[in-house]
């Protein structure tokens, strides 16, 4: 064989001592390693084994074999190395820093600086149209709704016709898909489009319909149940992170359109277009933003 690959299985701390011992019986045997797979615990062996030996110019030498297997061993715990209290009590409030960071703060930086911006144009856009809801008369032409002059009549149709039509759109677009060998790409983009504009608008139109006067604890229901699934459940994950920032959005672009408050704050056209110019400047940051979120974790563990 001219090739030789090594796997590190899982199994936390002790699957990183275990992968030690047999990582450095190897070196010192003169065993070229060509090829590295790493789970989980194994991984924390793994990674730190290249990263030691990409800073010595991806060269196995016993010099340094010996001192990073010594620094292996002092340094063996979750995370923390608990031979030094102080130091452990340190990692340990950065490592949560870190977590609150990459798993919270950022997550949210990323996903909800389109909000504000999005919930301009719709109101722009359709902003009339939806708060068409509040009108009421059945001779006026107009009725002014929070300061907005709309039309009463054929309005609530055309928008029940918009809600079926972007429906129908993504049912149809989702089974040609299924069913033609070409063009997949396109229709899955016609898909996922359609899909997303109906639910940005039906949704805070929903909830003016259905939300409108009950309590605060009720409307954080669906965020709070969401978020013990996404804790709790892991594989239901990223589904769990769609249906909050859905529902997130859907609450925004409804304090926009019918100029209500949200969760107890009263809008102000003022704050929102200081959210706009906000978020306008993070966006410019996002690309970084996710990369830093991929990252931190690794350079942590290394």
């Amino acid at each position: 064989m001219s090739r030789t690959g090594l796997a590190f299985s899982g199994g936390g701390i002790r699957s990183a001592a275990f992968c030690s011992g047999v990582l450095r019986r190897l070196l010192q045997r003169e065993v070229k390693v060509d090829c590295l797979s790493c789970v989980s615990g194994g991984g924390y062996t793994g990674t730190a084994y290249l990263d030691w030996k990409y800073r010595h110019g991806k060269e196995d030498d016993p010099k340094w074999h010996q001192e990073f297997f010594n620094y292996m061993r002092a340094r063996a715990g979750y995370y923390c190395n608990w031979q030094r209290p102080f130091i452990a009590v340190f990692d340990s409030f950065l490592i949560i820093a870190l977590l609150i960071l990459v798993s919270l703060i950022t997550p949210i930086l990323v996903w909800m600086t389109v909000a504000c911006p999005m919930a301009y144009l719709i109101d722009f856009l359709v902003g009339d149209l939806l708060r068409t809801e509040g009108c009421i008369g059945n001779d006026t032409a107009f009725e002014v709704v929070n300061g907005h002059e709309c039309h009463v009549e054929g309005d609530a149709y055309t928008k029940v016709v918009l809600f079926a039509s972007l429906l129908a759109i993504t049912v149809l677009s989702f089974i040609l898909q299924n069913i033609l060998k070409q063009g997949k790409g396109l229709l899955r983009f016609v898909s996922i489009s359609s899909l997303a504009i109906l639910a940005l608008l039906f949704f805070p139109w929903a909830i003016h319909v259905l939300l409108e006067g009950t309590p605060l604890w009720a409307q954080l229901l669906i965020l709070v149940l969401s978020a013990i699934i996404w804790f709790s459940i892991p594989v239901f994950r990223q589904q769990a992170s769609l249906i909050m920032v859905v529902y997130a959005y859907s609450f925004i672009i409804h304090k926009r359109v019918y100029k209500h408050s949200l969760f107890g704050l009263e809008y102000s056209e003022y704050n929102f277009v200081m959210f706009v110019w906000v978020s306008g400047i993070l966006l410019a940051f996002v690309p970084y933003l996710g990369s830093i979120q991929q990252r931190l974790m690794h350079v942590f563990n290394r």
